[in-house]
């Protein structure tokens, strides 16, 4: 059997397997080995290699999405998501030039990103 039937097997069999629990709550409660990693890049080298699974930035996958070395577990009870970052200052209080340069590099990367309306 090969390792893409093993896993749905797997996912089918833990999805029935307690109804009142999350997916998720049933991996983390049955699985035994965790991996605790410092960056994202890590994260999905471990991953990657076969050495576990994980939530990632999609741009950070996209290329092995597209080859087929990863294989997107979204669904149901793995939706993924989207986060809104805020970046917040004190305007009262004066920057010095490294928060300058800092906060208008911010402003312009935002600027290029949002679509205008």
């Amino acid at each position: 059997m090969d390792t893409l039937a093993r896993l749905e097997g797997t996912i089918k069999q833990r999805l029935t397997a307690s109804p009142n629990e999350s997916y998720v709550a049933q991996l983390h409660a049955r699985e035994g080995r965790r991996w605790t990693v410092s960056d994202q890049l890590m994260k999905k080298e471990l991953i990657v290699q076969g050495m576990g699974w994980g939530h990632l930035p999609r741009y950070l996958i996209e290329r092995e999405l597209k080859k087929g070395k990863l294989l997107s577990l979204a669904g149901d009870h793995l939706r993924g998501g989207k986060l809104e970052l805020v970046a917040a200052r004190r305007r009262d209080a004066p920057q010095g030039p490294i928060a300058t340069r800092l906060w208008q590099f911010i402003r312009d990367e935002a600027r290029a990103l949002v679509p205008r309306l």
